[in-house]
């Protein structure tokens, strides 16, 4: 048999996934597929025929099973399947970000995905808010100031001694020191902070927590939050923690000295 393409197996396990999920289970035979299946006999034994020439099934006096070749083709799929279901949800995100973004799509694997919409159009705010009071210690990459945000920080660092390190755009700070003077100098001359900022105008906001967990949340071009996702793997972090230093080490340190600042 000549060898097949990539594209031929993908079209054949797309076309034959419902059969194929039968068969994965175990040992089946083949008119009991016929049973489980909304197709007629003549459709599963072309099916079979198609599937067996291509060695993905094996057939043996009625019996049909998967082989080792055919369990992986499957589960390549099914991880492709899940990879497209996470870029459809995270859709409303992607969109509001540069093509050039250093995007890992990987990161989306195992990401939980909440988007601005009814019933609960807070529910990105929610996760960010609920993992940064139950941390210990944050890297925070932002460029926009949201009054809640503001509060939570406040109250996490001066009452939790929670740990944080803010790169944030320097109009920003300069919003904080104008907006919430008090608060701002309060946590610029605490021990357990840090600030940096940069130049850059940025359409999404990075959140690390306790090094183990990632909150990003994109806007849009009004700066309004689109959506978020949180992820916990190794990828996420990585990712995360990468995309963070980068903008971190092109940053300006700010400098507090008996409350006057120093912003580079």
């Amino acid at each position: 048999m000549a060898p097949e393409s990539s594209e031929v197996l993908l079209e054949c396990v797309q076309k034959r996934g419902e059969l194929l999920a039968e068969i994965r289970d175990g040992t089946v035979e083949k008119r009991d597929l016929t049973d489980s299946l909304p197709v007629s006999r003549s459709t599963v034994n072309r099916a079979i025929s198609e599937l067996t020439e291509l060695e993905i099934v094996r057939e043996r006096a009625g019996d049909c099973e998967l082989t080792l070749y055919g369990e992986s083709l499957y589960q390549s799929y099914r991880r492709f399947i899940h990879l497209y279901d996470k870029l459809l949800a995270a859709k409303p995100l992607l969109v509001n970000l540069p093509s050039s973004f250093p995007f890992d799509y990987d990161v989306l694997r195992s990401a939980t995905v909440h988007v601005c919409e009814r019933p609960d159009p807070r529910k990105p705010l929610t996760a960010l808010h609920s993992r940064v009071e139950d941390g210990d210690e944050v890297q925070v990459l932002s460029s926009v100031v949201m009054p809640a945000t503001v509060e939570l920080y406040y109250e996490q660092i001066t009452e939790q001694n929670l740990t944080a390190e803010f790169t944030l755009s320097a109009f920003v700070l300069e919003h904080l020191l104008s907006e919430y003077p008090e608060k701002t100098r309060t946590v610029l001359e605490l021990e357990h902070t840090t600030f940096h900022t940069i130049e850059e105008d940025l359409t999404f906001e990075l959140v690390v927590v306790d090094g183990t967990e990632v909150w990003f949340g994109v806007y849009d071009e009004r700066g309004r939050i689109v959506g978020a996702f949180v992820a916990d793997t190794s990828t996420a972090i990585e990712w995360a923690e990468s995309l963070y230093a980068d903008f971190r080490d092109g940053s300006s340190p700010i400098a507090s000295s008996r409350g006057k600042f120093d912003m580079g």
